[in-house]
């Protein structure tokens, strides 16, 4: 069997945006607008989404669920030491190998990643596999302050991966306000909040401003633990 770093993804590498990976303009479909890639853009953003809803996911797979700039990369190395039992790095591979916003580019290649699997994604729920949210598998939803988030993608995007040059002031006008990327902010939170308040499914809500502490690491723990 292969681990995560055998998975031969050109643009899943350590520097995705220096990379030549172009996401802009987005794709969009109805209200909604996604980040685009060269496959999403050959066979179309509804085949894509159709294949990520209907991945038949393990009982072992984790899908660790963020907006952008959420404290995703962090998150992630957590939970890779945790499933590893290791304080190595990049133990489920680099943050971009299993993220599922590019599923195309690895599908074909998911029986060869030892489990337990961990895939990431900035997709809103109603875009997750439904086999795996209806058979209650783990979900680690991950959220972070919208107004420390949108400084941090503005910083993050600005003049790199096909997004314009532009001011804060256009950033604000094209990104913010519409908040249509990948379903919004606003309507990812209230959608996982809900899902996790009621138990719709198996969700733990962590928070970016709380990682660093003690009591939220024994939570992550014990969530895959017990």
């Amino acid at each position: 069997m292969a681990d995560a770093h055998d998975v031969p993804l050109k643009i899943h590498n350590e520097s995705v945006i220096e990379s030549n990976l172009v996401i802009y303009p987005f794709t969009r479909l109805g209200e909604e607008t996604f980040i685009s890639g060269p496959l999403i853009k050959e066979h179309g953003i509804e085949k894509h989404l159709e294949n990520v809803r209907t991945l038949k996911t393990k009982d072992t797979d984790i899908l660790l669920c963020t907006t952008m700039k959420s404290g995703t990369h962090w998150c992630h190395e957590i939970l890779s030491m945790l499933l590893s039992q290791s304080l190595e790095y990049n133990t489920k591979g680099v943050l971009h190998h299993m993220l599922l916003d590019f599923a195309a580019y690895f599908m074909d290649k998911l029986d060869e990643v030892d489990d337990p699997r961990l895939f990431t994604t900035h997709l809103p729920l109603h875009h997750l596999p439904i086999h795996h949210v209806k058979n209650g598998n783990k979900i680690i939803y991950l959220n972070r302050n919208p107004k420390d988030r949108w400084a941090s993608n503005y910083t993050f995007l600005h003049g790199k991966l096909g997004i314009p040059d532009w001011t804060w002031n256009e950033f604000f006008d094209n990104m913010i306000l519409k908040d249509d990327l990948q379903g919004g902010w606003f309507n990812f939170t209230r959608e996982f909040e809900k899902a996790a308040q009621i138990k719709t499914a198996n969700i733990l809500p962590v928070k970016y401003e709380d990682l660093k502490l003690v009591s939220m690491r024994t939570t992550i723990f014990t969530y895959f633990y017990v």
